[in-house]
């Protein structure tokens, strides 16, 4: 009897560590993974950044010909000033122009037949006979030779006048002659307006396809970065796995260590030992190994920042991620981890805390059991605006009751969705529980305390099945990444 209890004693604690030692190398073969893609990732991410240096040095060159482009155009714009007011001032010199031809050609013929006058008038006195008179005669004739001779001085001082406009006007001829130029000018400026038109032209046509090349290059540059800041979330998180595993693997060499000097001393037992000494020395290992689970912490309490770390939840140890005090429970954030399981997956959890993640229905019952928890919900719309949901009281039930949910003390701006399955049990695909005409784990491919489903559903499927309802506003929240933290006070 006494030795089957030890058979017994001994099959469980070699089970146990059995277990330990199989999660043991898969923690290390995941370890063997993680660097080759950390490695990965640090080619990926100088890869990116080359990227994103020759995307900025595209849009810098961009950028300088939509600068060269605005400055084209403002050219253009006051070469067109100019040739309008050349335009005006070649119409009013042409119309002086006119005027003063024709002034011209008028005082022209004016001297033309003052000229032919005088010398008619001058000819017939200078070869005019008089007859010889008597003195009363001679004496008139003396007066009328005076007074044709004034006139004749009157002519010519008119004569001399007219030949200073004269002059004058083939001063002003010559100036206008000189102004004629102003004609080519005119035929020069049409042409390079004509040119300007056209680089105008060829300027205005390549303007939409640089303005949608630069879009394309901002919209690029914003994908590169959005990609690099994942890859440093990425690592990030990596690097927090490693230091976990590593400080795991510490505590399970130290147990493999046990495990090996305990079968050592099973190997010593003899038929004839005593069998109470052996089982009294195995119930000692059974308790180090049970005051060891005990040891850890039940939650995330007493934690810093963020950091990955073991807790004992139902007698097992878990490894969960810790938020400043707040222990993660749910994560989705890019559709990489399948959410329409069976009500089995999602009562045991799946997914890796550094990853998308479901802790589980039995270790959310384990965590708030006490009634001292609170939940916080906080969400990332696909338009990039944050969004919390923050309870107060938050309560698990038991596997036999259906995991429902309680929950009260809403605070947040992304409005009290929960409340509408505030009561409900936890739905999945294969598990209806919801109290609607259809299935709703089944129709939006994800596990929830469904009531009428949609009110609040963050399982499920990505892109399809995330929302929250927003009361305020009559509307959903269309959720891209959202996380669920527990404290427990």
């Amino acid at each position: 009897m006494q030795y089957g209890v030890l058979l017994v004693v001994v099959l469980y604690v070699g089970g146990i560590w059995a277990d330990d030692v199989a999660s043991l190398r898969a923690d290390i073969e995941q370890l063997k993974v993680t660097r080759e893609q950390n490695k990965q990732l640090a080619q990926e991410l100088a890869q990116l950044r080359n990227e994103l240096a020759e995307l900025r040095e595209r849009t810098r060159q961009e950028k300088n010909a939509e600068m060269r482009t605005s400055w084209l155009e403002s050219s253009v714009s006051e070469a067109r000033g100019q040739v309008s007011e050349l335009g005006a001032a070649l119409e009013a010199v042409t119309s002086q122009l006119s005027t003063l031809r024709s002034e011209v050609k008028s005082n022209a013929a004016a001297i033309e037949s003052l000229q032919k006058m005088a010398s008619s008038r001058k000819k017939t006195y200078e070869h005019r006979e008089l007859p010889p008179v008597k003195r009363e005669v001679e004496s008139r004739h003396r007066h009328g030779r005076g007074q044709l001779r004034a006139e004749v001085a009157a002519l010519a001082e008119q004569e001399a006048k007219t030949e200073d406009e004269v002059v004058s006007l083939n001063s002003r001829l010559d100036m206008l002659e000189t102004n004629s130029s102003l004609e080519k000018i005119h035929g020069s400026v049409l042409e390079l307006l004509e040119s300007l038109e056209a680089l105008e032209t060829r300027v205005d046509n390549s303007l939409p396809a640089m303005r949608k090349e630069i879009s394309r290059s901002e919209l690029d540059l914003a994908r590169v970065a959005q990609d690099v800041a994942l890859l440093k979330e990425e690592q990030k998180s990596q690097k927090m796995t490693v230091q976990a595993l590593s400080s795991s693997m510490s505590s399970m060499q130290e147990k493999v260590s046990s495990v090996k000097m305990m079968k050592f001393k099973h190997q010593k037992v003899k038929p004839g030992d005593n069998p109470t000494e052996v089982v009294s020395k195995l119930n000692e290992i059974i308790s180090e190994y049970e005051d060891n689970l005990q040891a850890l912490s039940h939650d995330c309490r007493g934690s810093d920042g963020l950091s990955l770390q073991m807790i004992s939840l139902g007698g097992r140890p878990r490894l969960v991620a810790c938020e400043s005090g707040w222990t993660v429970v749910q994560r989705r954030k890019d559709g990489s981890v399948q959410f329409n399981r069976l009500w089995e997956e999602y009562a045991i959890g799946f997914g890796t805390p550094k990853s998308e993640f479901w802790i589980g229905n039995e270790a959310l019952h384990l965590l708030t059991v006490a009634n001292r928890s609170r939940l916080r919900v906080e969400m990332v719309d696909i338009y990039g605006k944050h969004w919390l949901a923050e309870y107060s009281q938050f309560h698990v039930g038991s596997r036999e009751e259906g995991f429902p949910l309680t929950v009260s003390g809403f605070s947040g701006n992304a409005s009290d969705a929960l409340a509408y399955q505030n009561g409900m049990q936890f739905s999945a695909k294969d598990s209806d529980r919801d109290v609607s005409n259809t299935h709703c784990a089944e129709n939006y491919e994800g596990g929830w305390w469904f009531s009428h489903c949609q009110h609040a559903n963050l399982n499920g499927r990505y892109n399809l099945g995330l929302t929250w309802f927003h009361a305020a506003k009559n509307e959903w929240i269309a959720v891209a990444e959202s996380v669920m933290k527990v404290k427990t006070e």
